[in-house]
């Protein structure tokens, strides 16, 4: 820009000065933008992040305890079946012993059938009965 020059100012002759220069503010505008969307982002992968390790731990916890539940039924079974096998050979066992003993007792039984019949006198409080039981399980044991 330049100014007229006046009869007073003969001698004083100002310089053109040049446009000032214009700054660029676009790019710091731009990166702090960018910086905050940034920290933005990682604060929300950061949430996610615990949000599923908080659920990934009570996950675990419950496959553990349904595993240790598994193992102790597993164990109760095997329990179970060993005091089934143990309960069946008892079982056989004592029939075992059933069937010995009437192969014992099969002498003894007109002896017990006499005796039935005189506790069947006496509970009846019939006395010619029960001396013709008593005779009889005289005479047989």
């Amino acid at each position: 820009m330049t100014y007229p020059i006046t009869e007073q100012q003969d001698d004083l002759i100002v310089p053109e000065q040049p446009a000032p220069v214009r700054k660029n503010k676009a790019l710091p505008i731009v990166l702090s933008i960018a910086a905050v969307l940034l920290v933005c982002t990682s604060i929300a992968f950061g949430v996610l992040i615990s949000n599923e390790t908080t659920r990934i731990n009570a996950v675990s916890a419950q496959i553990s305890d349904k595993d240790q539940d598994l193992a102790e039924s597993a164990q109760k079974e095997r329990d179970n079946t060993d005091k089934l096998a143990k309960s069946q050979e008892d079982k056989k066992t004592a029939e075992d012993a059933q069937k010995k003993a009437e192969v014992a007792s099969a002498p003894l039984a007109p002896c017990h059938d006499a005796a039935k019949s005189l506790r069947t006198a006496v509970l009846a409080n019939d006395v010619p009965a029960g001396r013709e039981a008593l005779k009889g399980l005289l005479s047989v044991c």
